[in-house]
């Protein structure tokens, strides 16, 4: 109902957070956006602060908004009839690089932050990382980033399991996780509230439906198709050297389907290969999740 009048008085609450603390709560926010990368940082932040008395302003690596490891966690606030305040939370973000602008009418601190994927690939392997043969997967996910970070976390297993696997010194750890998760079709990724989530992959129901109504608040929408990047079926290859080769094979078989692989799409195979998948299952596993993400 708030959404829906005409005027609506938002709010943007900043917390700031050492060693996992909140240190400070700031309403300051002049301006500010967050983005959502898939591939490389899940979730970043530019903001920009009004500091007309020079409170928050960094001036050494001692200062509250300086990169020393400080965070900021953002939640965007929607004020309601009853003057409450509906916060959802955006991310839980490092601070990066602040520049500080001063001019006649105050200062300014405009922030870059991303979130905790990015202090996992800081803090870089010092020695070869070892996972046991046998051990589950999102264990061994949780594992490799709570040896980095200290972070919560909620898994769901696949009862799948690791090979013996040893990532090098000096190596990204982010990089390990994503390899052992994509070898197991699992998701990992940092929630709006900084929490580690392993998660299967894949589609599920909300149980929400979006529709044209009375209420509808989507105002304009874009949307691209191209070839380039769409196939009409998965390879799936498990290359271990202790474990016999494991091949799996998925085509789009709908004939109704635009991508269908014996129809004018033609026979366009998608890759995909892993040390880490060690049985037929997650090789048929990993293909029926890559299949309808490549084929749409």
């Amino acid at each position: 109902e708030a959404l829906a009048q005409p005027s609506r008085v938002w709010r943007t609450r900043v917390e700031v957070l050492y060693g996992g603390s909140v240190v400070a709560t700031l309403n300051v926010v002049a301006d500010g956006k967050v983005s959502l990368d898939e591939v490389a940082v899940r979730r970043s932040l530019d903001v920009t602060l009004v500091d007309a008395e020079g409170t928050y302003t960094p001036a050494d690596a001692r200062d509250l908004l300086a990169p020393k490891g400080t965070e900021i966690r953002v939640y965007k606030g929607l004020t309601l009839a009853d003057g409450s305040v509906e916060d959802v939370p955006l991310g839980v973000f490092g601070v990066t690089e602040p520049v500080v602008t001063a001019h006649r009418n105050g200062t300014t601190i405009d922030i870059k932050a991303v979130d905790r994927v990015d202090a996992v690939r800081k803090r870089r392997f010092d020695a070869p990382y070892v996972v046991a043969a046998n051990t589950p997967t999102a264990t061994a996910i949780v594992g490799i980033v709570t040896s980095r970070l200290d972070v919560p976390y909620r898994v769901t297993t696949t009862g799948h399991t690791t090979p013996e696997s040893v990532f090098d010194e000096l190596s990204d750890p982010w990089d390990a996780v994503r390899d052992l998760a994509a070898a197991d079709s699992l998701i990992a990724c940092f929630d709006p509230l900084g929490v580690l989530v392993v998660v299967p992959d894949g589609e599920f129901d909300t149980g929400i439906t979006y529709a044209p109504g009375s209420d509808s608040m989507l105002i304009d929408t874009q949307r691209t198709m191209s070839a380039e990047k769409t196939y009409s079926g998965v390879v799936v290859k498990g290359e271990h050297p202790d474990f016999p080769g494991i091949r799996y094979v998925a085509w789009d078989d709908d004939p109704a389907s635009p991508t269908y692989y014996l129809g004018p799409f033609g026979k366009r195979p998608f890759g995909f290969s892993s040390p880490l998948i060690t049985t037929a299952d997650m090789a048929a596993t990993a293909a029926e999740t890559i299949l309808p993400r490549v084929t749409k």
